[in-house]
């Protein structure tokens, strides 16, 4: 079969980014510090969510990163993961993965606000009205700082990482060294409803993102240099932010039923100096879940102006202003977001899970295929290990997956209106390509 030509890209000027900005905006598109990882440990007891954070990178993270480093050197284009698998797979695929991806980022935008919130709410003791209200403010607020582009939500992500990361550190150090709050209950048994599936995809969903990167490729600096350093280097950041506090938390607070989120601020007051650490810690949760809401938003609103240049979409959602932002594209998914951040988190993080899930799947192949069709395509970076590399970053997320989906259904089976809803949305794709594959301006290719 061959490859389709990759949609003519935007001629409008842009400012790129380079390495530090990258990995920032990396960070707070995966992972923002460990805030959003407490109901884990809650749901499913510290041993199982350990485990769960130690493993996923293993399982799921470090292969994702490579793939994305792989192809996103390889094919720095806007659009990025939705490009990659309709070269690999075709026009029908590609619209798939466009789909899923456009539609799990619908409960994951919203999850943010949502954090943001009920780290507020420590300090303002909201009412329900009064958390909607500011988990709003948190949307239009992000979706008018993206309409000033690439280099505005970069350097938001460089400053909010040393505010994010600092007062972790001290807060991880001080908890190594306070006296211990007893002995830790490492019990499997869930101290809440929900257990394995809830502490599954609440670490999954704090290790995903990596492949949103690629989506602005046309907007970063050397990205054959830039993308692999800081996918890399991000993922190790990443991992070390979210066992050094956990870990130290959980000596100040070993029984597993007082996790939640927002309970780092609450820790912190045990410790000497505690009011300000506390309030500092709070202040950090702020920032990093709205950075987390600004730098998603600033991919996740590529997606549907690449299918909009590709004619799926309505064509005034490709239209951008004088800095390259699709502002349509934003406002209209900030109204979406807007109506889902009235659902609770774990709601929003199982219903992202399924979804996203199928769509990773997709990538993974896609890189599979491209290394056996297309082996002289040039490959800045390539994944490490050979045939053996490859094989392990490709099959080992696909069990992973297996897992994911297997776990969903069986979960599911107990509330079965969230099932619904999920699989609803896994399955909307194959009707939407029905109705809109004649409006696409590249055709289907054949075997």
């Amino acid at each position: 079969m061959a490859a389709p030509a990759l949609a003519p890209q935007p001629q409008t000027p842009r400012k790129k980014v380079g390495l530090l900005a990258l990995t920032a905006i990396l960070y707070f598109t995966v992972s923002g510090g460990p805030f959003g990882l407490e109901p884990a440990i809650g749901a499913a007891g510290p041993l199982l969510a350990v485990a769960l954070i130690v493993l996923v990178p293993v399982l799921s993270a470090f292969p994702t990163a490579f793939m994305v480093a792989e192809l996103s050197a390889a094919m720095p284009v806007e659009g990025g993961f939705y490009r990659w698998v309709d070269r690999a797979m075709g026009r029908a695929w590609g619209f798939q993965e466009a789909w899923w991806s456009f539609i799990c980022a619908l409960p994951d935008m919203a999850i943010y606000p949502v954090l943001f919130t009920a780290y507020a709410d420590q300090w303002l003791h909201l009412s329900r009205m009064g958390k909607f209200g500011v988990s709003l403010a948190v949307i239009w607020f992000g979706t008018a700082l993206n309409i000033l582009g690439v280099s505005a939500v970069g350097t938001t992500a460089v400053i909010s990482g040393v505010l994010v990361i600092a007062p972790f550190a001290v807060f991880t150090a001080m908890g190594f060294h306070a006296p211990a709050g007893g002995a830790i209950v490492w019990s499997t048994s869930p101290a809440t409803q929900g257990g394995f599936l809830a502490a599954l995809s609440i670490v999954l969903w704090n290790y995903t993102g990596f492949d949103n990167l690629s989506l602005v490729g046309g907007e970063v600096d050397k990205p054959e240099r830039n993308y692999p350093i800081a996918l890399i280097g991000g993922l190790a950041l990443i991992l070390a932010t979210y066992l050094g506090p956990l870990l130290a938390g959980l000596r100040l607070s070993p029984d597993p039923a007082g996790w939640s989120e927002g309970v780092f601020p609450s820790l912190a007051k045990s410790l000497p100096g505690g009011a300000t650490l506390a309030a500092w810690l709070l202040a950090g949760a702020l920032v990093s879940t709205f950075t987390l809401f600004n730098s998603l938003m600033l991919s996740y609103s590529r997606l549907p102006m690449v299918l909009a240049e590709d004619g799926y979409f309505p064509p005034f959602m490709a239209r951008v202003n004088s800095r390259g932002v699709p502002v349509a594209t934003l406002v209209v998914s900030s109204l979406f977001y807007s109506v889902l951040a009235l659902l609770s988190y774990q709601r929003l993080a199982v219903l992202y899970a399924l979804v996203y899930t199928l769509s990773i799947v997709l990538e993974f192949i896609a890189l599979w295929i491209l290394r056996r069709r297309e082996p002289d395509m040039p490959r800045p970076f390539r994944v490490p290990g050979g045939q053996a590399g490859l094989v392990y970053t490709v099959v080992v997320p696909l069990i992973v997956s297996g897992v994911v989906v297997g776990s969903t259904l069986w979960e599911g089976v107990k509330e079965p209106q969230w099932l619904v809803l999920a699989l609803a949305a896994a399955i909307s794709g194959w009707p939407a390509w029905l109705l809109l594959k004649g409006r696409g301006k590249i055709g289907t290719t054949s075997a």
